[in-house]
This record gives C-alpha cells, structure tokens and sequence, in this order.
C-alpha cells in the first residue's frame, strides 16, 4: 500500500508540474505579446517577424493605425509624429518634443520607428539619428554618446554604408539615405515630388529606394495633404483619399556576397481610399543592395466627389 501511495503522489507531483510549466509557457508568451505592443518600442523576435510585417501592412491605413496606437496603447511612431497636427496632438495628449532626423520617404518604416526612431529585432535595439544607424544591445546605449563626442571631435573617420565596430556592445552604420522636399525631383535612383489641388491640398508621390544597413528596400508611395491651421501655424499633414499607385521598374540586384549582378522587373498596382497607398516591392536584410535601371511610376488620386471631382497625377520616368 506504501508503494502505491508514493507512485500516486509522485503522478500527482507530476501532473502538477506539467501544469506550472504550461501555465509559466504561456505567461511568457503573453509577456512577449505585451512587450512587443508595449508603448515605449516594437519588438520582433526575428527578422523573419519584421518580414511578416512589411507583408502585412503594405496595404493597411498606416496613419490611422498609428493614431489607433497611440490612443489606445501609447504607442508614438515616428510615421506619427512626422504627420500630425498640433490641433491633433494635443487630443492625444502627445506633448511637443524634440524629435530624431530619419531621412526615409517610405511610411511603411517609419510606422516601425518608436519616438526615439528604435525598433528591437532578435534582442538588438536599431536607432537611427541623422546620418547614423546605431546597434547595440540594452544597456549599452550610453555609448552612442561617447561615439557622437569623438566624432564630433575628427577623432574618428567612418566610411559610408561600411559597419563600423565602435566597440563589442556598439555597431555604427554610416548610411547615404536622403529626404528629398517638396515640390523638387531627386537625382536618380529615388525621385519625389508634388503637385497642387487646390490652394490647401496637394497630391505627393515618391519613389525610394534606402539602404539602412540592417534593411534595404525599394518601394514607392502616394498620398494627399491637406493645410490646416492651429493656432498661429500652418501644417501640411496626409488626409483621406482615394489613391493609386502603379509602377514597372527594372532593377539591378547587388549582391554583398559577390555574386554576379541580377536585374530584375518589379511593378504593381495598389490603391485605396486611406491616407497613404504605398508598398514597398523588394526588400532585404543586409544581403544586397538596388539599383533602379529604367522604369517609370505613376501616382493618382481621386479628389472631390462626382460628378464634379477630378484627377491628378504625378509621373517619374528613370
């Protein structure tokens, strides 16, 4: 009877066990869940995370999500930030700040940018500043510092788009990526541009392509501005629309591996009624880097209602 009443409680020992490590499983996978949409930073666990989400989003209502976060989870992206107005900050309570320079035209990468321009992938922290993409791991942040005063200084010399070891915990990438104003054309390879609707709405479209060190992508967008006016300043930020973007490009692949130059075609046709149309078409993580070898875009929308509303467009030729 000794014998029997031992295994019974050893089974029941066991059971029991078996039951704390799934509760403790699932408890972690809510704690990543609740990181990863926490309102400080977005964690993805891998790149191929980051993937799914480019994927994902591409047709989404990006603005509207990022406001939808920001009220309800206390999520701030750059895509935010950049766009919003002071009349629409201050229902979100969002107070003035001082805000980082990331030089990208492609909304779908700033909505993954938090307020500091940092997004986690794998448990290493990518912050972008000016001309400099930062990684390192948490706690090492403090170095960025130290690296800005020696640079700063002449003390140190980096070469563009080449990693640069600044020490074991911090990675320093020199990127060329530029933001191109209103109203002009870039030199190729990314072009950006803008025509008016009205005296307070215009039509914007570009075509980028970024290479971040970490990412590098090829895409393209379009969207409608509105001016509007709060207290003694007037903004231009993104409205609802119906949009259109459509495009067929040849594109030269470089591989950083050595292996032998691709070119490839890339096109598409989106649209919607959103703020933003815009996909991003190749893209990679540090393996290769593009060249936009001929094509052209075309980027459309819709303003006014019918019968009495119109077209515009704006088209790149490289």
């Amino acid at each position: 009877m000794k014998k029997v009443f031992l295994l019974i409680m050893m089974a029941i020992m066991v059971i029991g066990c078996k039951e704390e490590e799934v509760v403790t499983t699932i408890e972690q996978e809510q704690a990543v869940i609740q990181q990863r949409i926490g309102k400080d930073i977005l964690q993805f666990r891998s790149f191929d995370e980051v993937e799914g989400y480019i994927k994902e989003k591409n047709s989404a209502d990006l603005l509207a999500e990022a406001k939808e976060n920001a009220q309800e989870k206390g999520f701030l992206s750059l895509l935010l930030l950049y766009n919003i107005s002071g009349e629409e900050a201050e229902k979100l309570n969002i107070k003035e700040q001082k805000l980082p320079k990331v030089n990208s035209n492609s909304p779908l990468f700033l909505s993954i940018l938090n307020q500091n321009a940092e997004v986690i992938i794998d448990d290493k922290i990518y912050r972008i500043d000016e001309d400099f993409v930062y990684t390192y791991r948490s706690g090492s942040g403090d170095e960025i510092d130290d690296f800005k005063e020696k640079y700063n200084a002449g003390r140190l010399e980096l070469k563009t788009e080449v990693p640069y070891d600044y020490s074991k915990n911090l990675s320093v990438y020199k990127h060329k990526n530029k933001k191109v104003e209103a109203r002009t054309l870039a030199a190729r390879p990314s072009q950006f541009g803008s025509t008016n609707i009205t005296n307070n709405v215009r039509l914007r479209g570009a075509v980028f392509n970024e290479n971040w060190g970490f990412v590098n992508f090829l895409g393209g967008s379009t969207w409608v501005e509105r001016r509007v006016s709060f207290l003694f300043f007037s903004f231009w930020v993104p409205t609802i629309s119906n949009n259109s973007l459509n495009y067929d490009l040849l594109v030269d692949i470089n591989s950083y591996s050595g292996a032998p130059t691709q070119t490839v075609a890339v096109g598409g046709s989106w649209n919607g009624t959103n703020y933003f149309t815009t996909q991003i078409s190749l893209f990679n993580f540090g393996t290769a880097s593009y060249d936009i070898d001929s094509g052209g875009s075309l980027h459309e929308t819709y303003w006014g209602t019918s019968p009495t509303g119109s077209f515009h467009d704006i088209f790149f030729s490289f």
